[in-house]
């Protein structure tokens, strides 16, 4: 039997790499000291298929608020980078079939406690999306009812969620929701 003997100096290297494995492992499972919060202006509520010059859905502002204003940490290690957005969908008037969801990537500083940061313009659906189901059945070539529902119009919440972390290294998220009508032909968006 074979006797590894360590030299002190090997053993406190690896003490050392140790602790910071564990500090890194455990700043992510903190809580975050910061809140991202996440705020839709909304331009649109009925969004007409038809019609070509429809314009922007919304703007949204994300915004970076310290939970606890007394706290004794660097702010600049609590500003926030956004890395990822996701849309997905809920349908409101009581039929199922959705749009598939997006994930985009994202490059975003937020910085602690300023002022609310704009994501500027995003992808809100693939481009196929709304020439196919559920919307494709409100073209008149397809009966132009949602047959679903029974209706010529599709309600639905676009949920968007943002995803991200301190700079030192806490996970942070938003969300956000947007309610539409979606129709054909029923006199422009709105």
């Amino acid at each position: 039997m074979k006797t590894v003997t360590m030299s002190r100096k090997a053993m406190m290297q690896i003490a050392m790499i140790a602790s910071l494995v564990l500090g890194c492992e455990g700043a992510a499972n903190r809580p975050a000291p910061v809140e991202l919060v996440a705020t839709v202006a909304q331009e649109l509520n009925v969004f007409d298929l038809a019609d070509t010059e429809c314009g922007v859905i919304g703007f949204v502002e994300l915004r970076n608020v310290v939970k606890q204003p007394d706290i004794t940490a660097d702010a600049r290690f609590l500003d926030i980078i956004v890395k990822t957005y996701r849309v997905s969908y809920r349908r409101t008037d009581g039929g199922t079939l959705v749009p598939a969801p997006i994930t985009q990537n994202l490059s975003l500083l937020v910085p602690t406690g300023g002022e609310a940061t704009s994501i500027g313009s995003f992808q809100a659906f693939e481009p196929a999306a709304l020439s196919l189901a559920p919307f494709a059945a409100l073209r008149p070539q397809n009966g132009g009812i949602d047959p679903e529902t029974g209706r010529r119009t599709i309600g639905m919440d676009l949920i968007l969620e943002f995803f991200g972390e301190t700079l030192s290294g806490e996970d942070v998220y938003a969300r956000a929701d947007v309610g539409l009508t979606f129709c054909i032909g029923c006199g422009g968006c709105r």
